[in-house]
């Protein structure tokens, strides 16, 4: 029995969650890369293959429906090189609210 394509219409997330996603996963690949003391193009790489590997993988696995969106839309590429570059003005910020409080 084919579906009803009324019922079985595809579900997106808005564009603006998805790209949040991709900067906070950049942000998390840099800050991994620059703890373990990368050079520039180590940082970047890593910041691009864990901000958008899993949108990658989702689509091209899943959604299947043409070209993954990192792909299609240059607005991922842009994140990507947001998150990287948050992740390093940022850093010793971040590592200094991360460490645990000493014990009195």
């Amino acid at each position: 029995m084919p579906a009803d394509p009324l019922i079985a219409q595809s579900v997106a997330l808005p564009i603006s969650i998805d790209l949040g996603a991709t900067v906070l996963f950049s942000i998390t690949g840099a800050m991994v890369a620059i703890r373990r003391h990368y050079d520039a193009v180590g940082v970047f790489v890593l910041t691009l293959a864990s901000g958008l590997g899993g949108g990658l993988l989702r689509d091209g696995l899943f959604i299947q429906n043409g070209p993954p969106a990192a792909m299609r839309d240059p607005s991922y590429m842009i994140a990507v090189i947001v998150g990287c570059v948050a992740a390093i003005l940022f850093f010793k910020h971040v590592e200094r609210l991360s460490r645990p409080f000493p014990d009195y």
